[in-house]
């Protein structure tokens, strides 16, 4: 059941026979509310649910075993060769049967090709549409497949984690194929992203006394206490996405909550009162709640972040990808031509070098970013003024801010950009 995704096609088996097909309208979730027939689970703290829509009934049930009958090499030599994990079919003692009491097993391609031959068009509405394989969420991306699993996999087991990187090095796009991965769909309804800033606040954050209609004040919920009591009613992953993270007081926003988002104290037993908090209500970041922050390492008015918020979060370093082949690809998918695609690369990797070097001043946290030179949806066959405007318009304005007290460095730099 937790693999369930919204939109995922169910097949329903009664007594091993094919009687109808639905849709998954949501995903998995666990709920406190007693089903109408309970029966052996009655009492029990909790129970799982599904919702489902558009059920259809087939025409024509079809037996499991007839399909087994008809495919059983295929289906034999499938188990065998992948020993395929919740088949609704079974090798016993060398004879294949169809697995009983597999609630919801998941069907392989090939298995889902051969139902398809059994019920299509015969049966299954092809009106009603099977929901497409969901994108890879490395699609898009000009980093390596290596490094987009690794930042996934140090958000899973730390469940915070800090993507940094100097401008243009696609923060946010990163930040959002790495939710889609954690909740395993691009769920609009677990996600939710804020902004810190100078003046945001605890009371903004967790929570605080607002005025109300009635011309007091009144204890509200922050936004992360409103996402993380959202989170709490499923076990569904939700992920909060904190543009800017350094850009406030960090252990003023997080207050006590700071110790509660460490990944070994996500439960009820840590829970506690929090600082506006007078009925006794004890707060817990549930463990289905991942924190993905961004961090512009090129940002001069900002503090370090503190070590306290070092220490919860995994830190993970984006780059400039000018010299991935995935970058070239994809400008020259865009129509950039392929002399200046080559302009761009080198230009660029020669400029971030010398921004790099430049341990006094700046530093690989201020080198430029590719994004610069991703044409939107609306620029259509990007050329050379194209180009000249990007360098004019967004890149010198930083060479300008970056080296204020060297004219002459500025001045050598736009000439190699716009030679």
């Amino acid at each position: 059941m937790r693999d369930v995704r919204p939109g995922d096609l169910v097949i329903h088996s009664n007594d091993s026979i094919l009687v109808g097909f639905s849709f998954a309208k949501t995903g998995f979730s666990e709920t406190r509310t007693e089903p109408p027939q309970a029966g052996p689970w009655k009492d029990r703290p909790s129970y799982y649910r599904i919702e489902l829509r558009d059920y259809t009934p087939f025409e024509a049930p079809v037996p499991l075993t007839a399909i087994l009958t008809k495919h059983a090499k295929e289906i034999r030599d499938e188990i065998e060769a992948g020993g395929l994990y919740r088949y609704p079919f079974v090798i016993q003692s060398g004879s294949l049967n169809v697995a009983q009491g597999a609630y919801l097993p998941k069907v392989t391609p090939h298995l889902y090709e051969i139902l398809r031959q059994e019920l299509t068009p015969r049966e299954i509405d092809t009106r009603a549409k099977v929901p497409p394989k969901a994108e890879d969420p490395f699609e898009g991306l000009f980093m390596s497949r290596e490094k987009f699993q690794e930042i996934t996999a140090a958000a899973s087991r730390k469940k915070n984690i800090i993507l940094q990187g100097p401008p243009g090095v696609g923060k946010t796009f990163v930040a959002r194929r790495v939710a889609e991965v954690l909740c395993g769909s691009a769920d609009p309804e677990r996600l939710d992203v804020v902004q810190f800033h100078q003046s945001y606040s605890y009371e903004d954050f967790v929570q605080g006394l607002r005025p109300n209609t009635a011309g007091g004040f009144s204890l509200q919920p922050g936004t992360f206490l409103r996402f993380c009591k959202r989170a709490r009613a499923t076990s569904a992953p939700y992920v909060l996405i904190i543009d800017e993270i350094n850009r406030g007081n960090l252990s003023r926003i997080f207050g006590e909550v700071l110790t509660l988002i460490e990944a070994d104290k996500r439960s009820p037993d840590f829970a506690v009162t929090l600082a506006y908090e007078r009925e006794g209500e004890l707060f817990y970041v549930p463990e289905n709640v991942f924190i993905v922050g961004l961090m512009n390492t090129a940002d001069r008015s900002l503090a370090l972040v503190d070590y306290a918020l070092r220490r919860r979060f995994a830190f993970v370093d984006l780059d400039p990808e000018f010299q991935s082949s995935r970058f070239k690809d994809y400008l020259s998918s865009r129509g950039v031509d392929s002399k200046l695609v080559s302009q761009i690369v080198s230009r660029m990797l020669m400029l971030n070098e010398s921004i790099a070097d430049d341990w006094k001043n700046l530093g690989p946290g201020f080198q430029i970013g590719h994004s610069f030179f991703c044409p939107s949806a609306t620029e259509t066959d990007p050329d050379r003024s194209w180009y000249e405007e990007v360098i004019r318009t967004e890149i010198l304005p930083l060479i300008r801010e970056y080296w204020f007290d060297d004219p002459d460095r500025q001045r050598s730099v736009e000439r190699e950009l716009l030679a």
